[in-house]
């Protein structure tokens, strides 16, 4: 995952981790939070946002909703359309997200834009990374990971754990990422430490050894976080993966 603050919400899904320590921030999702995306009806550009639309069955009086309106597409293999839609969650750690979604038709009568409200699932969006790599001499690799995280959790020793592991290209297949396997003399991978924290960003670093030098083998770098938490067995841990990313060098 790279680029901005603004993570895509698509399917529907369910996630239980530990209760964290965030620094304070709540949001209420309005149309400034949505990508907003323009909207066409029989050839012409309208505002991808409405403001102060009556909902169905609402008659009279002041609008309840604003819209940020997206194009749908048709997924053939599901059979079901889709929009792309993108949330501008700023630093918040795994928001949890539910849409109320209409079919909007800017061009109807005022008053009649919107159909009937369906809710969809909660979901959460998923932490911002961006993953760095410097090479200080020709076996060696520094690994930088940048983005929100928390400041502590309610249960005792279930930290977070970033890991950087060296992968060698072996297997001949079609699948790029089935490629590459971890280098057996380091399964461990090296964990990175934290440098910097503060209530936004935390700053993960930690350096690579690689068997040869960088150019004379097929390498790749890829980061995995881990989150713990406890889990049902009294003293027992359980283990989630948080954040994958992986760079060739």
């Amino acid at each position: 995952m790279r680029g901005d603050d603004e993570e895509e919400a698509r399917l529907p899904c369910h996630r239980r981790g530990p209760t964290v320590a965030r620094s304070s921030h709540s949001e209420t999702a309005t149309g400034s939070n949505l990508t907003k995306r323009p909207t066409f009806t029989k050839g012409i550009r309208r505002s991808a946002t409405s403001t102060s639309l009556l909902l169905e069955g609402q008659e009279s009086g002041p609008g309840w909703v604003d819209v940020a309106g997206h194009e749908v597409h048709w997924d053939e293999n599901r059979r079901l359309w889709f929009a792309d839609i993108s949330i501008g969650a700023g630093q918040s750690y795994f928001p949890f997200v539910k849409l109320a979604l209409v079919r909007y038709q800017p061009g109807s009568l005022a008053g009649i834009e919107l159909s009937r409200v369906v809710q969809a699932d909660f979901i959460q969006l998923t932490p911002d990374r961006s993953m760095g790599l410097t090479y200080p001499s020709d076996t060696e690799v520094n690994v930088e990971v940048i983005g929100p995280g928390y400041l502590g959790t309610a249960t005792e020793r279930t930290p977070d754990t970033m890991r950087a592991y060296l992968q060698i290209k072996t297997v001949a297949t079609s699948d790029p990422d089935l490629q590459w396997i971890i280098d057996p003399a380091q399964s461990d991978g090296t964990v990175l430490t934290v440098t910097s924290s503060s209530p936004t960003n935390i700053v993960w670093k930690g350096t690579v050894k690689l068997p040869k030098a960088r150019g004379t083998a097929p390498y790749r770098i890829l980061v995995a976080e881990f989150e713990e938490h406890a889990v049902v067995r009294a003293g027992n841990l359980g283990t989630k993966v948080t954040y994958l990313d992986a760079i060739e060098i």
